[in-house]
């Protein structure tokens, strides 16, 4: 039997679910296999795969974040949007959705995000969040959002 870890918690907006969101993605949540302390959750983009620690400080927030990676950073996602992305933008990207992803559901204690892309960012400047950056992560978080949601006619 697989354990999957604690689920994510409550949303402040009920008409969301992160495993309705899931099941729309094609996104699957596995069992957390990390033995690096640090590490709160991991994506595996190609096979649409995503874990997150059961010791994971903000699990949704996390998920989010493991989630954007599937949705921005397989090959053939790069291929599409023709993105030559680094580590550290990738990351920024990721912790970007999750941030928008949390907040428009009501979640708090997201004020680690800021310091976490803020690191990522290191010397870089915010010029290099480029139009094409910014478009990425809002419609990567849009779509998250949306997956979630009921179908209309239900």
């Amino acid at each position: 039997m697989t354990i999957l870890g604690p689920s994510i918690p409550p949303l402040a907006s009920p008409a969301w679910s992160a495993e309705r969101a899931l099941v729309a993605l094609d996104i699957t949540r596995e069992a957390f296999e990390c033995s690096n302390g640090n590490v709160q959750g991991y994506a595996k983009p190609e096979a649409h795969r995503v874990a997150v620690s059961p010791l994971a400080v903000n699990l949704a927030k996390t998920l989010f974040h493991e989630i954007a990676h599937c949705l921005l950073h397989s090959a053939q996602a790069r291929m599409q949007d023709t993105a030559e992305l680094t580590r550290s933008l990738a990351e920024v990207e990721a912790e970007s959705v999750a941030y928008l992803v949390g907040a428009a559901l009501g979640f708090g204690d997201l004020e680690a995000s800021r310091g976490y892309i803020q690191a990522w960012m290191g010397d870089a400047t915010a010029e290099q969040i480029t139009d094409r950056h910014a478009r990425r992560i809002l419609a990567t978080a849009d779509r998250i959002l949306k997956a979630g949601r009921p179908p209309r006619d239900a």
